[in-house]
């Protein structure tokens, strides 16, 4: 166990000094050629992107905003005309990314998009819909495919497109609960 914390922190040490070197070998470079103040600004601007990092990494939830939100349930067809409250919002992923919020949206956007879903020509009613029923083409090959169902709390439209060799498809859903104002947004690259 030991040994895993020590190499684990000698891995960081070591990029840590990678990091540093590139702003100094950057500073050293300009100011060899002779452009002083721009040594000094290309470091500052390295700098601030090496923090912009991790902080973007960190703080993802807290920068997010109703934009970001809009623009994700706008790529699956839906248009809220009404103001929304985000009530919640998560991303996490290793080796699979998976990104998720919920939306307390008006009883008219709420409405509309429940109506939207129920007169799409693939509708399945909770009484036919089963997981049997949703057959994904090709992980890498194929057509964007939409299904549009009901379960027994939400109703779902569902995006399925392959996006080639070598790339995660593109995999979201928005659910709309039956017994409130919620809109559930999911989104999972494996």
């Amino acid at each position: 166990m030991y040994e895993f914390i020590i190499g684990l922190t000698l891995l960081f040490l070591f990029i840590i000094l990678i990091v540093f070197l590139i702003g100094y070998c950057i500073y050293k470079f300009l100011r060899y050629i002779n452009f002083p103040k721009t040594a000094v600004l290309a470091t500052v601007a390295y700098g601030l992107f090496i923090i912009y990092i991790p902080i973007s990494v960190i703080y993802e939830d807290e920068l997010f905003f109703k934009r970001d939100a809009t623009e994700l349930v706008e790529d699956l067809d839906f248009k809220l005309n009404d103001d929304f409250e985000i009530k919640n919002t998560s991303n996490w992923g290793i080796e699979e990314s998976y990104h998720t919020f919920i939306l307390e949206i008006s009883n008219n956007d709420r409405n509309r998009l429940i109506n939207e879903i129920k007169t799409s020509k693939n509708y399945m009613p909770d009484s036919i819909f089963s997981t049997d029923k949703i057959v994904y083409p090709d992980r890498y090959k194929g057509k964007k495919i939409v299904w549009n169902y009901e379960d027994e709390s939400w109703y779902i439209r569902h995006y399925y497109q392959p996006n080639g060799e070598g790339y995660a498809p593109t995999d979201r859903s928005i659910s709309i609960s039956k017994t409130s104002n919620e809109l559930r947004f999911e989104d999972v690259n494996e």
